[in-house]
């Protein structure tokens, strides 16, 4: 499950990517902490690649929380209790469709639950989460969706960029209504999805 660090931390480095622009002066409107919940679940399943688990249905929503702070500096974090909690059931989900699925191609082929318990020494939902837990630590998983960069409040637009110079020539546009923060592309811009599940236009939450 390599590829699910890898998926984490393509997403934060494509989320610095993201840049916004607005009319008129609305650096202090943006300024604070903003929050967005993303499911996983779709992008987890095209990294992994498989037929097998062409039929698993779960979710695993992430918070992102985007801290906009004075100077131009930009901190992205993930809660992590509640990515905690989201990935223990989605990995709950996930061991218990790949035990019933082992066992009914097992069934498949004449074997018994017995007979494929046997094989791995006991339950093989515990077998697959034994797995997953070998090669998935969800610490670290928090840890690769952390990430910094910068941005800057210029002619009605804000920028954002990975290091400390931000980049002219990535923009979106948004709108800010009370609490909430709404982004969509430029016109002309071509409409894609990001990563599976997250996509235009995207809603963000104030938190402070």
């Amino acid at each position: 499950m390599k590829k699910l660090t890898k998926l984490v931390a393509t997403l934060m480095a494509m989320v610095l990517l993201l840049s916004l622009c607005g009319c008129g002066d609305e650096s202090k409107k943006v300024v604070g902490k903003w929050s967005y919940e993303i499911d996983l679940q779709d992008a987890i399943m095209e990294e992994m690649g498989s037929e097998e688990f062409a039929d698993f249905k779960s979710t695993l929503p992430v918070i992102m929380y985007f801290d906009f702070q004075d100077g131009g500096k930009l901190e992205l974090t993930v809660d992590e209790d509640a990515f905690l909690d989201a990935y223990e059931k989605w990995l709950s989900d996930f061991c218990s469709f790949a035990a019933d699925y082992l066992y009914q191609t097992a069934a498949d082929s004449g074997m018994t639950k017995d007979d494929v318990d046997s094989m791995f020494g006991g339950n093989a939902e515990d077998y697959f989460r034994e797995m997953m837990n070998e090669e998935v630590d969800p610490i670290d998983l928090v840890k690769e969706m952390k990430n910094s960069g910068v941005w800057k409040a210029k002619g009605g637009k804000l920028y954002i960029s990975e290091g400390d110079k931000v980049e002219a020539n990535r923009y979106d546009n948004y709108k800010i209504d009370g609490d909430t923060m709404t982004i969509t592309l430029p016109e002309g811009a071509t409409q894609e999805e990001l990563i599976p599940g997250m996509e235009y236009p995207l809603t963000l939450k104030k938190v402070n």
